[in-house]
């Protein structure tokens, strides 16, 4: 089994320093700058949490919203939420409205012009990975009086490269998924339900930490995954794969961690295709580098790939992804991706081969660096784990 990070559990998160939030900013302000946009008026929760330190921005009923300028931040928010706002120092004024999202889009709209006025150019956090949270009265508001365009690359230019803080709650996220499944795993034995599986994730998972839970799958069988289904009552057999891909949080920061095991004993073929996928999965892991493109990096796999003489990819388009405060983030690494890898990008590989017997896959994070890169996580078992043998 693996070792962890942390015998404890995790006690709450740690919040964003006022330094942190003003160096996301002001790195904020430089991109905004570069593409000649005046105000980023940012909707969805991650966006909103990331720029400012305010976590209560996911109420579709009584939304929040911040805006920043050149020079100013405000944020929209409920007036429910008044005593809370200034305990927490948030460093922005402070626009509360009475009502629901017609009087939150009034406000949105008043504001955005008294911070910058007429014949602005505002960006929106609509873009590659962002759908933002905004309505049409909202576009419309803001457009009578001046150019709404998606500012999604302006954000992901920020939001891509973690600081050490950021680092820490991710290694945290990714070692409670480990410490879960791992904890879960001497309870299976032929016979148990995905659902109650999935069930003792959950509470492994609150009990030591985890803030929030997306649902997840946990999957029994041998091939023909169905990999985004919920689980279900189907039970455990002999020669089944378990397959979890967690989706929980730790400070906001999502762990999207794969964890594999197989009931029973394998045979010989079973384990050569654990070793195979996991050496070439670990050989990207190491291979990627800081200046090259996605692009550059899937080729890397593809040749480690056919010269450990593995051939039936799992079509997914890529075979990796960034991730944060978002469990799925840019960049894509992915055959023509041409996005620059950059230090300070973090990067989740999983190639994925399904066999008759099985699925074998290793969801490995690194950090990348300027000269090396760094896992995250506790490395997946050098051996297939094995239970009820």
């Amino acid at each position: 089994m693996n070792s962890h990070l942390n015998a404890e559990a995790y006690g709450p998160a740690p919040k964003a320093s006022i330094a942190e939030i003003a160096g996301r900013v002001r790195r904020l302000r430089l991109e905004m700058e570069q593409a000649s946009v005046d105000l980023m008026v940012l909707t969805s929760k991650a966006n909103i949490q990331y720029f400012s330190g305010w976590p209560n921005g996911g109420d579709r009923t009584r939304p929040s919203l911040l805006l920043v300028g050149r020079s100013g931040v405000g944020l929209v928010a409920p007036r429910m939420y008044e005593s809370l706002i200034e305990p927490m120092g948030l460093q922005c004024d402070a626009h509360l409205y009475s009502g629901f999202v017609p009087q939150w889009t009034e406000m949105a709209v008043a504001t955005s012009q008294s911070m910058v006025g007429n014949a602005a150019k505002i960006g929106l956090d609509y873009g590659q990975d962002h759908a933002g949270a905004g309505s049409l009265p909202l576009i419309d508001g803001l457009s009578r009086n001046a150019d709404v365009v998606e500012a999604g690359n302006i954000i992901w230019n920020v939001r891509v490269i973690k600081s050490d803080f950021e680092l820490r709650l991710i290694r945290a996220s990714l070692d409670l998924a480990n410490r879960a499944f791992d904890n879960v795993l001497p309870l299976l034995k032929p016979g148990v339900t995905e659902l109650s599986v999935y069930q003792e994730l959950q509470f492994d998972l609150i009990r030591n930490g985890a803030d929030k839970i997306e649902p997840f799958p946990v999957i029994f069988g041998r091939n023909a995954f169905a990999y985004g289904r919920r689980p279900t009552d189907r039970r455990l057999e002999i020669g089944d794969y378990i397959w979890t891909d967690f989706y929980h949080s730790y400070g906001g920061y999502g762990a999207d961690r794969n964890r594999t095991a197989r009931m029973g004993a394998p045979s010989a073929a079973e384990r050569d295709a654990y070793t195979a996928v996991r050496h070439v999965t670990h050989e990207v892991c190491r291979g990627i580098r800081a200046g090259s493109t996605c692009g550059d990096a899937y080729a890397l796999f593809e040749t480690l790939w056919k010269s450990a003489g593995l051939t039936k990819l799992f079509g997914a388009g890529r075979i990796g992804h960034g991730g944060g405060l978002d469990f799925t983030e840019p960049p894509s690494i992915a055959p023509t991706s041409a996005e620059v890898i950059k230090p300070g990008m973090v990067l989740h590989v999983e190639p994925k081969l399904e066999t008759d017997h099985g699925v074998f896959q290793f969801e490995e994070v690194i950090c990348v660096g300027a000269d090396q890169n760094q896992f995250l996580s506790v490395l997946s078992p050098a051996e297939l784990p094995v239970v009820g043998s």
